[in-house]
């Protein structure tokens, strides 16, 4: 008695959202190549790992149409375009176009010899392998992207709640933190120069026309919006009402070498008053906006 042949069994064009399409042992070939493609050597840049993949910016390709593309930073070439190539989906586009003009005229073969009525759709041979090996890379290029930008908005949200902690931390003390990353001459002559960048944790901003700077926070600050100068002064009632000026330190820090104590600096004193957030002030009325500038 002949043994039935098993049928092959046949590709879903199905594509996950992330992750495998088949199950492993279905097809090893795609096992394979998924596993190889997805354990690849990737860069330690996340964002550097989603350009790769899914490409950067729209670029024409030289005949009429736009591809993603990603900078090549070792200096190759290109047949698109000097220093750049085609983003990993983007290229396989044509690869799964090729396929499919090859499936569709082998399927139709048997029709045209007259050996049957209808063309035979089924994947088979090195089709199906083909076919396999670039769903597999696509499958783990979108995983691998996937997995890259998890890790971004996992560092966004860890830089966000340090900086959150961060915000007034120690009150209003009221001292700004400079821009260095220049020579103090970078800032004579130029009206966009920005010399301070943060205080009290709190970022720092300049208004595009008027160039005055407003605390730029909109989902951590309280004082988001308020203009640095009256900020600063908020902040001086708020450490002379609180025994935290200079005059008070000053006054402390002398009693204390009297007695043969060390000196003790703003953000000790901050911490031995035990101030909790309750005590910050409210915005006060004479306080302006930024978008209240005319």
């Amino acid at each position: 008695m002949a043994t039935a042949k098993t049928a092959t069994p046949q590709p879903t064009f199905e594509a996950p959202k992330t992750g495998r399409r088949y199950e492993a042992g279905i097809f090893p070939i795609y096992d394979r190549t998924y596993n190889q493609t997805a354990n690849g050597s990737w860069p330690n840049d996340p964002q550097r790992v989603i350009e790769i993949i899914e490409g950067s910016e729209e670029q024409p390709t030289g005949n009429g149409k736009t591809a993603r593309m990603v900078d090549l930073k070792d200096g190759s070439n290109s047949a698109y375009t000097k220093n750049q190539k085609k983003a990993k989906l983007e290229a396989l586009k044509p690869k799964f176009a090729e396929l499919e003009e090859r499936h569709e005229f082998q399927s139709y073969q048997l029709v045209r010899s007259g050996e049957s009525l209808s063309p035979d759709t089924s994947w088979t041979g090195d089709l199906l392998e083909s076919l396999l090996q670039l769903q597999a890379k696509k499958d783990a290029f979108k995983e691998v992207a996937r997995q890259a930008k998890e890790k971004i908005e996992l560092e966004k949200e860890k830089q966000k709640q340090e900086k959150q902690e961060n915000i007034l931390k120690y009150g209003l003390s009221g001292e700004p933190i400079l821009n260095h990353k220049g020579h103090e001459h970078d800032f004579q002559g130029h009206a966009n120069a920005q010399p301070v960048v943060e205080i009290d944790g709190q970022n720092i901003s300049l208004h595009p026309d008027s160039h005055v700077p407003y605390i730029d926070e909109p989902e951590l600050s309280d004082y988001h919006g308020m203009l640095l100068i009256d900020y600063k002064s908020m902040a001086a009632e708020w450490r002379k009402e609180h025994g935290l000026d200079e005059q008070s330190i000053e006054e402390l820090n002398k009693e204390r070498t009297a007695d043969g104590r060390n000196e003790i600096d703003y953000q000790q004193l901050f911490r031995q008053k035990d101030i909790d957030e309750d005590s910050f002030p409210e915005w006060p009325e004479d306080a302006r906006k930024i978008d209240e500038l005319e």
